[in-house]
């Protein structure tokens, strides 16, 4: 009998040649092995990045709702619409009584501000009167009523999933109104 890999017809015996292989290798083995701890490192990787993105798309949103709370506060109080807080105010109540009365710290005649903070967030408020060319006045009471314009700046700040400082500013200039009965 001849061992060269081939089918004897009269015999209808199969002969297996000894350079035959079959099956894989140590190495091919280790190789895919490798390739596919690689492609598994590289989506943990992104898993990581994708929570960390939501994670700061969460807080950002968090720190804006934060930020435009106090400014619509702060609109309420100076538009005589704070109802919720039993009394009556408006403008002259806002530039005059209100930041003594919510601890504001007088950095100057012309700007008060305050700092708060809720959780991760710290929320700087800060209350000034704009130089312009008409309706100058400050905090001091003798020229509360010359106080036309009301620039209010709201910033919070946080840290951010991949320890980065971040914030959110928001501004708003509001004016007395002054109704006129005819």
């Amino acid at each position: 009998m001849k061992l060269d890999g081939h089918i004897n017809p009269s015999r209808s015996q199969t002969v297996i040649s000894v350079g035959c292989q079959q099956g894989f290798t140590l190495i091919e083995i280790l190789i895919s092995l490798v390739i596919f701890t690689v492609g598994i490192l590289g989506i943990i990787t992104s898993i990581s990045a994708v929570i960390d993105y939501q994670k700061d798309a969460d807080d950002m949103t968090q720190a804006t709702l934060y930020t435009k709370e106090q400014i619509e506060t702060l609109k309420a109080v100076a538009a005589n619409e704070n109802a919720l807080a039993g009394g009556t105010y408006g403008f002259n109540y806002f530039i005059g009584q209100y930041p003594i009365d919510e601890s504001y710290n007088a950095d100057s005649n012309i700007q008060y501000s305050k700092v708060e903070t809720n959780g991760q967030f710290t929320r700087v408020t800060v209350l000034s009167v704009p130089v312009t060319t008409w309706g100058n006045g400050d905090f001091t009471p003798a020229n509360q009523f010359n106080i036309r314009l009301i620039r209010v700046d709201v910033t919070t700040t946080w840290t951010g999933a991949r320890g980065a400082g971040k914030s959110v500013n928001l501004s708003v200039v509001m004016n007395r109104r002054e109704i006129v009965q005819q």
